[in-house]
């Protein structure tokens, strides 16, 4: 029995040392099209012919990481004066190879949201949250001083704000293709 528990707690420290030896810092940035969103906010605003925008900081152990990110597009008013959402978040995701240099990841997280509008008092200054989630695939590579990574990423955000009695809600559906660098 004390063999037992000695093994186990030996294997989980050495676990545990590989996983913080292998710890990285890694910073990205992401860019797609066209994020169609749904519910009260599609019924409000559109997307189409726009461009959203991520970036990115990370630690990343082993193939657990931990990732916060500012994501966020602009949306038009469908018969009225345009907005912007933006959104702080913070991901878990996990890692797994698929074959040299590939891995695929699954990630899930919490937002803050916020909605502005410049010209649009209605919609100006309303924050929520939410969550999202989604998967990608990468291409991990090594250079001279770091290491970086190509990735394509599907993420689904479950946005709610509100303010002063106006709430709005929905999903957006966002597929990127970015970089990450590590250090």
């Amino acid at each position: 029995m004390k063999f037992r528990l000695a093994s186990t707690i030996a294997a989980l420290t050495l676990g545990m040392t590989a996983t913080a030896a292998s710890a990285e810092t890694y910073i990205g940035l992401g860019i797609g099209s066209e994020a169609p969103v749904t519910g009260s906010l599609g019924e409000q605003f559109s997307t189409d012919d726009t461009t959203h925008g991520r970036l990115m900081l990370g630690k990343r152990f082993g193939k657990l990481a931990i990732e916060g990110s500012l994501f966020g597009t602009e949306m038009f008013h469908l018969g009225g004066p345009d907005a912007a959402i933006a959104a702080l978040a913070l991901d878990l995701k996990y890692h797994l190879p698929v074959a040299s240099n590939f891995e695929a990841y699954v990630k899930g997280g919490l937002h803050k949201a916020y909605l502005s509008s410049d010209t649009n008092q209605r919609f100006d200054e309303m924050e929520g949250q939410g969550y999202q989630y989604g998967a990608g695939i990468q291409y991990r590579f090594n250079l001279a001083v770091t290491s970086a990574a190509l990735w394509l990423d599907y993420q689904r955000a479950q946005f709610e704000v509100a303010d002063e009695g106006v709430e709005l809600s929905g999903t957006g559906k966002m597929l990127q293709v970015g970089v990450s660098l590590g250090f």
